[in-house]
């Protein structure tokens, strides 16, 4: 019989209500100086990102249902983009880091995704090509955009913005969440009553 309390988003919640301190996933980074750091993610630092990116994901104009995919090799990010992904009830499509352009493009192109989380890659500019110019993208910590990646000038269309993730929680990590949005908003309440209570 199907348990729904065994969902990764149901342990997220119990770990962070039973343990938030606890040291979930270790990062290595690079620091600017090029030494190596690692990074301490506990229960709660992860569902706090991960509410906070499902924030940012709905305030894109997102519909619920929409699919997100993920172009990354293994990092903590990617797992909190993937449970961003679910918290905001969007559909997570994960493609493997070594695939090339063409189908790359396929995926997108069944899938219907509506963003692209690119994360840390071997060959971005090799698959690059892969991601439609309307596929709007999100860098996470570790990826590195290709040198012919263009930022937009102000008043461009949303869809051809590269927003680093990382940049934007730690900008939000100062404002304070909703009450709503801290614990229990997210997973209980939908987004229209949150974007109502100020969120």
């Amino acid at each position: 019989m199907f348990d729904p309390n065994r969902l990764a988003l149901a342990r997220l919640y119990h770990w962070e209500a039973h343990a938030p301190n606890c040291v979930v996933m270790t990062q290595p980074m690079r620091s600017a100086t090029g030494e190596l750091t690692l990074v301490d993610y506990t229960w709660a630092q992860v569902a706090d990102e991960a509410r906070r990116m499902a924030l940012h994901l709905h305030s894109l104009g997102l519909r619920r249902g929409s699919a997100i995919a993920l172009l990354s090799k293994n990092c903590a990010h990617w797992l909190i983009a993937d449970l961003a992904i679910w918290l905001g009830g969007y559909v997570s499509v994960p493609l493997y880091p070594t695939l090339g352009a063409a189908t790359i493009a396929k995926i997108l192109a069944h899938s219907d995704a509506q963003l692209l989380f690119v994360g840390k890659l071997d060959d971005w500019e090799r698959q690059q090509p892969g991601v439609p110019a309307q596929v709007p993208r999100i860098l996470l910590p570790r990826a590195r955009p290709a040198r012919t990646a263009r930022l937009p000038r102000g008043g461009q269309h949303a869809s051809q913005f590269f927003l680093c993730a990382f940049a934007l929680l730690c900008a939000f990590a100062s404002k304070k969440l909703p009450t709503s949005a801290r614990r229990t908003g997210i997973r209980r309440e939908p987004f229209d009553k949150l974007r109502a209570n100020g969120a």
